[in-house]
């Protein structure tokens, strides 16, 4: 469908003597009298006029309707992450970070509505619709509304909750318009992009403004990676198009941040390079794949860092490992730091989770990990992925009385380790050490008395080292603490 007016518009020529084309809110504009020839600026074709690219796309975006057993109006409700004047972006991570709903959402649960009302796009001829699955989560019947006003049934395919996406399949057999997936990594900041959806239900309405940021981490999900625009979206865009300039899609649109309910120019669209292989995996067999080895990681901190010997705050941190799992099989252990894995430099644990994620199960990979000061290679094999139990910790021994101190951390410590007290003027005080907590090891070597503690403390300080790093664990896991401490 893409041989259409669009093309028709666009105009060639060498830089060279080619005459410049007025740019107009990011689209160029051209003359309908001009010699029609396809201009490059850098390698790149031009698209010569925005009400063209709408004219050619907009036959494939249709509007979703869900109806009935809708736990709330969250389809019409595009999730949305409200702020307060004096710093709106703590409250918009609180919002996410709470228990408001799926994935983080403020949903506000309203009276049942009949239906709920997001957005879509066609990208295979026999009617495969993309949308989010928060515009059909739960709904009992979903239909479609295409562009010639039709309203028709559709199948729900699959859904994938971690990402928010759906695969629909509309109930007509005939050959829709489609469109086609763009490259989202090759998307930069500055970069003109629109949209096309039904915000408040209206349907077919077009939004235009360019990239904002790239790789955002909203607190949604462990595969973060949202593509920020301050093209308006609103309620009801929820699951459209964010198309590039020349009319591929780039992004699924699917959360914005407002303090009030409408659109302030933050939105938030999932990258196509991310949503291409999951809608692959839902038209197959209705679910995700992905990559599991097995362990608990957490970021690594510039005192952590510090505490391990590494130079620089990089990499995921191993906080626990799974017992027979991936990770315990090929070697790893806890406190490991995983610096590279298949070739990949890991930057930070989101990097990880997305690398492991997407690689197939059966597989194998090398990961380069930080160990007892120094750097080692291991080989793993990867497993399909699954929730792993919940790791529980008893906590024994008898809390009561104030315990040993360990002045060089502020820590008073019972004989099972616990921590029973902790030095309000102590730089421990301000770490997220917490009372009842249980020390497994210090610096990577396991201690079971207080003697061991002292002792593991003396030669951190014979190092000359800053902080030290504890593995604590309680009721809720386990996880690792860098603790400045006094050396003299």
């Amino acid at each position: 469908m893409f041989n259409k007016s669009v093309f028709k518009s666009l105009a060639i020529g060498l830089l060279a003597g080619t005459s410049v084309v007025a740019v107009s809110n990011g689209f160029a504009d051209t003359n309908k009298e001009q010699v029609q020839e396809v201009r490059y600026i850098a390698e790149k074709p031009v698209v010569a006029n925005l009400a063209d690219l709408v004219e050619d796309v907009s036959p494939a975006v249709v509007q979703v309707i869900s109806k009935g057993n809708v736990k709330s109006n969250v389809a019409q409700a595009m999730p949305r992450f409200r702020g307060d004047s004096n710093d709106p972006f703590e409250e918009f991570f609180r919002q996410f970070r709470g228990n408001e709903g799926p994935m983080g959402r403020d949903f506000r649960f309203q009276p049942q509505q009949p239906s709920s009302i997001g957005s879509g796009f066609i990208v295979q001829e026999d009617g495969i619709v993309i949308t989010n699955n928060h515009v059909v989560e739960d709904a009992a019947e979903v239909l479609v509304r295409l562009n010639d006003g039709r309203e028709v049934s559709a199948k729900v395919l699959g859904t994938d909750p971690k990402t928010d996406l759906a695969v629909l399949k509309i109930d007509v057999d005939e050959e829709f318009d489609v469109v086609k997936w763009g490259d989202s990594d090759n998307t930069r900041v500055g970069d003109s992009v629109f949209a096309v959806g039904s915000p408040f239900g209206l349907y077919g309405s077009v939004t235009s403004g360019i990239v904002s940021a790239r790789g955002r981490e909203i607190g949604s999900g462990p595969y973060d990676d949202f593509i920020q625009t301050d093209t308006p979206i609103n309620k009801g865009n929820s699951g459209g198009p964010l198309f590039n300039e020349y009319g591929d899609v780039i992004g699924v649109n699917t959360a914005i941040y407002s303090p009030g309910g409408g659109n302030v120019g933050i939105g938030f669209a999932i990258p196509s390079e991310m949503a291409q292989d999951i809608v692959a995996d839902l038209i197959e067999d209705g679910s995700v794949d992905r990559g599991w080895i097995g362990v608990s990681i957490q970021p690594v901190t510039d005192d952590i860092a510090e505490s391990l010997g590494l130079e620089g705050s990089k990499g995921a941190l191993v906080a626990d490992v799974v017992p027979d799992g991936p990770a315990e099989k090929a070697g790893l252990q806890a406190g490991d730091i995983i610096l590279s894995f298949d070739g990949k430099d890991v930057e930070n644990l989101r990097d990880l989770t997305r690398m492991v994620a997407g690689t197939d199960a059966n597989s194998k990979a090398d990961i380069t990990i930080w160990r007892d000061g120094k750097k080692d290679d291991i080989d793993i094999k990867i497993a399909a992925f699954e929730e792993p139990n919940a790791i529980k910790a008893s906590l024994s021994g008898d809390r009561m009385g104030n315990g040993d101190d360990i002045p060089k951390l502020g820590l008073a410590l019972n004989s099972q380790l616990e921590v029973v007290d902790i030095d309000p003027e102590s730089a421990a005080a301000k770490t997220n050490v917490r009372i009842g907590d249980q020390i497994e090891t210090v610096n990577n070597v396991p201690v079971k008395s207080l003697s061991e503690v002292k002792e593991v403390l003396a030669k951190a300080a014979a190092d000359d080292r800053e902080t030290v790093l504890l593995r604590l664990k309680n009721k809720q896991g386990k996880r690792f603490i860098a603790v400045p401490f006094d050396r003299a």
